[in-house]
Order: C-alpha cells, then sequence, then structure tokens
C-alpha cells in the first residue's frame, strides 16, 4: 500500500492519492500480528482457557472471603454467648442458665464448621477445576 505525501500552502498533506507534483510516496506495510488472530476463525483456545482460568481463581477468592466472613460472624455470635454465660448466677437457676448457653454455643460452632467446610468443599472442587485448566 502506498501513500502520498505533499507540502502545501496549507500545510503538510497526507493522501491516498496523489496531491501534488512535489507528492512522495511512501510505501505502507500491514502491520504484522503479534498474537492470535482476532477474526472469528482465530484461534481462541488459549482466551478462553485464560478466561476460565481467571474466573475459577475469582470464584476461590471470592469462597475464601466467604470462609473468613463466616469465622468472623462465629467469633461475634460466641462473644455474645460468652457474655451471657458471665452475667449468670452461681446458683441453681445460674448453672442451668449457663449449661443452655453452652449448648448454644456448640450449636453455632458446629453450624459455622458445617458452613465453611462447604466452602473448602467447593473450593477444592474448584482448585481440581483449575488444575485440569493446566494440564
Amino acid at each position: 500500500m502506498q501513500i502520498n505525501k505533499c507540502e502545501t500552502p496549507k500545510g503538510l498533506v497526507i493522501s491516498d492519492k496523489p496531491c501534488g507534483t512535489d507528492a512522495t510516496q511512501i510505501d505502507i506495510k500491514k502491520p504484522t500480528s503479534s498474537g492470535i488472530g482476532m477474526t472469528a476463525e482465530g484461534d481462541w483456545s488459549k482466551v478462553t482457557a485464560s478466561n476460565k482460568r481467571r474466573e475459577l481463581q475469582r470464584k476461590i477468592s471470592g469462597r475464601e472471603e466467604a470462609i473468613a466472613r463466616l469465622e468472623r460472624q462465629r467469633e461475634r455470635e460466641l462473644r455474645i454467648l460468652r457474655s451471657k454465660r458471665r452475667r449468670a448466677a452461681n446458683n441453681l437457676a445460674g448453672a442451668t442458665w449457663e449449661q443452655s448457653i453452652a449448648t448454644e454455643m456448640n450449636a453455632v460452632i458446629e453450624k459455622y464448621n458445617a458452613l465453611i467446610e462447604g466452602e473448602r468443599a467447593e473450593i477444592a472442587y474448584l482448585r481440581e477445576r483449575l488444575r485440569d485448566l493446566d494440564v
């Protein structure tokens, strides 16, 4: 491909057609591709794999954040229950109430442990899928 470069009274003119008697023709080379073809026929497998990998990593990060959030919620609930337990009177009624609080604390721990374990299982599954992409 060629373009024409001319000096005119109005300044420099670049044109695909001759622009005057003093026109200088310049050869323009088509740029070479530095990657995959960007047409519909191009090989998109690397791009697709990269997108899947990035999406899996985002999901893993999200699950890890969910675990941290669940741990904070568990600690907050346990802190409230510990505070209640300290207010129990030193008598039979207080001991009964303290026992019910201990039972409630165990239930909170079990609930959050189950939720956290579910998140960890999902992370393991996502990491396995990520490893499969790398093979």
